[in-house]
């Protein structure tokens, strides 16, 4: 055999040794990258579905705080009415109950004057007693309705004070919840950023998480009604009866909802004078329902 020959014959041996191990080892890292970004998908999803809870509750919190806080200021004007009412009736009772006693102090002095008359005496003592002993009765009488009116008066304070610690505890609920939902976009955000956009599974394709860098904050809180939804298979289309009159802007992301339901959001790409035209995002037909005409379309100044 040719020297050659076996050199080539031992080369192909050696490379046939060093290959072995690499195939080996690349076959196990692609089996470990694959489940890595398996899971780093599943965090995402997870990330995007905690998101949109947030979001939901978060509108639900704002309209039940809307509907409390309505009716505490209702219960708040009723029981400041009451409060005048009764506070102006104090004042009218003193003001009698002085003029009792004004007119007390007349009939001593009358008394006084008259006490030398001995034939008129006996007749204006009974007659001025009588009427002492009436205007003592009715003092009584006053003093306890005063007495009532001021224990309702400061019932009456105790009720406005519970009012007003449910009204601040509710905004702080509020605060709360609008708090949790900074941290979950802003964990979306972190997750995007990472392994990319990601659909989420059941929603429709149009749901996906729009350019962050695309979006612009709202500079005022605006609430319009949706008045036309165009549907087609790659992307749904949603306009709005509000436009640059009204200082809405492209980039602007608003709220979907239906009474205190989330239902998705509308980024505006087009604006018109009094029309404004977006793509609806975080649709879910099954779960919250489709968009569609006569909901409202929020947005919230730096949101």
């Amino acid at each position: 055999m040719h020297i050659l020959t076996k050199i080539f014959i031992v080369i192909v041996a050696v490379l046939t040794v060093a290959l072995v191990p690499l195939v080996m080892v690349n076959a196990a890292n692609e089996r470990t990258f694959k489940t890595r970004w398996e899971e780093q998908k599943t965090i995402a999803a997870e990330a995007l579905h905690s998101a949109s809870q947030a979001a939901a509750a978060q509108a639900a919190a704002q309209a039940q705080f809307e509907a409390i806080n309505a009716q505490l200021a209702s219960e708040r004007q009723v029981l400041r009415t009451k409060l005048d009412d009764q506070e102006a009736a104090s004042r009218k009772l003193e003001a009698e109950a002085i003029g009792l006693r004004a007119r007390q102090n007349d009939f001593n002095a009358i008394m006084k004057t008259y006490a030398e008359n001995d034939k008129a005496k006996t007749e204006l003592v009974r007659v001025l007693n009588e009427e002492i002993v009436a205007n003592r009765s009715r003092l009584t009488q006053l003093e306890q309705e005063f007495v009532k009116l001021d224990e309702e008066l400061t019932s009456t304070k105790q009720k406005l004070e519970v009012a007003d610690a449910a009204r601040r505890a509710l905004q702080e609920d509020v605060q709360r919840l609008q708090e949790e939902k900074d941290q979950a976009m802003s964990k979306v955000a972190r997750y995007t950023a990472w392994v990319g956009e990601l659909p989420s599974a059941g929603v429709n394709a149009t749901s996906v998480v729009g350019d962050s860098s695309s979006r612009v904050p709202a500079d005022r809180s605006l609430t319009a009604t949706i008045i036309n939804v165009r549907r087609s298979p790659d992307s749904v289309l949603a306009e709005i009866n509000a436009g640059s009159r009204d200082g809405v802007q492209e980039g602007w992301v608003m709220t979907i909802a239906e009474g205190g339901k989330f239902i998705g959001n509308l980024r505006v790409t087009n604006v018109d004078v009094i029309r404004s035209t977006g793509v609806v995002e975080l649709e879910d037909s099954q779960n919250r329902g489709e968009v569609r005409t006569g909901q409202k379309a929020v947005a919230r100044k730096g949101e």
